[in-house]
Order: C-alpha cells, then sequence, then structure tokens
C-alpha cells in the first residue's frame, strides 16, 4: 500500500471539488481518516494554497456533532492535503437523486444543518457553498457538513478560468450573483451567513420536491431566475405539505438577504416542527437564550 507522512492509503475514494479523496490509515493514531489533496491549481498557487491553509485552520476549530471534523492540514509533500473524519454514508446529492424525500426525514436533515451552521456563524464562521454535495451521512446515518470554507476556494479558483456550473450556481444566493456580476470574485459564493442560509432554503426546496425552485436552461438563465425570479411555489410539488414548511422556506429563499431568518432561527422552528430533541451541543433553549426578546418569544 501507498504510505504518505504516517498515512496509509487504503482505497481511492473519488474526487471532490477540492481534489482527489482516499480513505487512509493514521499510523500514529491507528484510526481510519480521509485524506483530501488539494487540486493542483490551487496547489501551485501560493496566494491560494496560502488562503486555503487559513480556512482549513478555522474549520479544523470547529467542534460539533453535525460537522465533519477536520483533523489537520498537511504541505510537507508535494501534494498538500487536509487530513478529515472519514464518513462512511453517502452524501445527501446521493439521495436527493432517488427522488422527493419524506417531509420528516428532510425537515431533520434541514434542522440538522441548520443547527450546525448557527453554530458556526456563532464562531463566526460561514461555509459560503452549501449543497447536498457538501453534506454527507456518516454510518449511523448522522447528517454532517463538510468542507467549511474550503470548497469555495476551490471553486473560486476554477470559475475565475472555466465560469460556474450549473451545479454551483443552482445554491448561489441572490447576493452572491450580484457580486458575480460586478466581477467581485472573492464574493461569488457571498461571505455572510445569509447566503448559507439561502443555500439552506434551496436544498431543503430539493430534498422535499427532487428538483430546485430556480431553474435555468444554463448557469447563466439560472443564476438570473436566482437574482429576479421568485420560486416555484412548493405546494405546486408537494400540495400535502404543511403551510409552516411552505411559509419557512419561502423565508429562507428571499431576494433581501436581511429578511432572511438566521441559521439559529431555523434551527428552533425546524426543531419545534419535528418535535424532535437537537443534538446535546445544540438546543433550543440554548439558541432561544442568543436571540433578541422579540424573537426569543415567538412561535
Amino acid at each position: 500500500m501507498e504510505r504518505i507522512s504516517h498515512y496509509e492509503i487504503v482505497r481511492r475514494l473519488g474526487q471532490g471539488g477540492m481534489g482527489e479523496v482516499f480513505e487512509a490509515t493514521d499510523l500514529d493514531l491507528g484510526r481510519r481518516v480521509a485524506l483530501k489533496f488539494v487540486v493542483d491549481r490551487l496547489a501551485h498557487q501560493p496566494n491560494d494554497l496560502k488562503r486555503f491553509e487559513r480556512e482549513a485552520r478555522v474549520a479544523g476549530s470547529l467542534h460539533h456533532p453535525h460537522i465533519a471534523t477536520l483533523f489537520s492540514f498537511d504541505r510537507s509533500t508535494e501534494r498538500p492535503f487536509i487530513v478529515m473524519e472519514l464518513l462512511a454514508g453517502r452524501t445527501l446529492r446521493e439521495v436527493v437523486m432517488l427522488g422527493p424525500m419524506p417531509v420528516a426525514e428532510a425537515l431533520g436533515i434541514a434542522r440538522d444543518v441548520a443547527g450546525a451552521l448557527a453554530y458556526a456563524h456563532r464562531q463566526r464562521v460561514v461555509h459560503r457553498d452549501i449543497k447536498p454535495e457538501n453534506l454527507m451521512f456518516d454510518a449511523e446515518g448522522t447528517i454532517k457538513v463538510t468542507d467549511f470554507g474550503l470548497a469555495k476556494i476551490a471553486e473560486v479558483s476554477r470559475i475565475t478560468t472555466t465560469g460556474a456550473t450549473l451545479g454551483t450556481a443552482s445554491y448561489m444566493s441572490p447576493e452572491s450573483v450580484r457580486a458575480a456580476q460586478n466581477f467581485e470574485t472573492e464574493e461569488v459564493f457571498g461571505d455572510g451567513a445569509p447566503a448559507d442560509v439561502f443555500a439552506l432554503g434551496v436544498t431543503l426546496y430539493e430534498m422535499l420536491t427532487g428538483s430546485l425552485p430556480f431553474r435555468g436552461s444554463n448557469a447563466l438563465a439560472t443564476l438570473y431566475a436566482i437574482a429576479n425570479d421568485p420560486p416555484r411555489p412548493l405546494r405546486d410539488l408537494r400540495p400535502e405539505i404543511a403551510g409552516e414548511v411552505d411559509a419557512l422556506v419561502d423565508r429562507l429563499l428571499l431576494k433581501d438577504p436581511s429578511r432572511r431568518p438566521t441559521a439559529a432561527e431555523v434551527a428552533i422552528e425546524l426543531a419545534t416542527l419535528t418535535g424532535v430533541a437537537p443534538s446535546p451541543a445544540w438546543s433550543v433553549a440554548s439558541e432561544r437564550a442568543r436571540l433578541p426578546d422579540s424573537l426569543a418569544t415567538s412561535g
């Protein structure tokens, strides 16, 4: 087996936005991990690589049951790589491709992702690229948010030369679209927490319906729809959806980022709708304590 540093490669898992992903054994600690090798275009651009390393350090400081743990960043080899928690389950993309999900299941996943985002936003960390490809299940079926801040850097590097793909464009917020139109490359994915909330709204809509709220024949048409058109009404596709769920998704997809709920507010509302207690690291009570009185007592 190939050995890199103190990691023994077990098998190739696939190709992600940042590069190749391998399952490996940490020979020092005797645990299975995922190694994500940085794509060549980043590895050979010193400024981008430094930014990637800074983002990795920030991501590594996050500890939450619904955030994939980042253990370390290794740049001692010719191909820099990050070492992450190995997730044995599927991506949410693989699940969504099977068609609309049961409402309770979709709401539960969105609740857990919102809780993870609320925690990260409280640390002043935004993800910038929430979409089904970056949400994965572990062996027990727990949803985990992966690649905080990291996927954006890889995507921006690629978009600079190749243009946005339809898959990338579909989850961009209206404010991110406006920034892209103004050639503000650093802001292409939106550097604010509201952009994460918008992307969560798109993902929840997709889980519930099997389709996207804003559609176009190509990436530019999709971006135009995100910036200018209302989403297709959720209950046109799933008439049995409760009015409270329909209203919540509408608020997540508002064009004005200042009018969207925060991730903490979304997590509270989804916890109420699902009637399921959040994970020990996040609770309705703790999040309510951080909200203004007018919001903490609502609902």
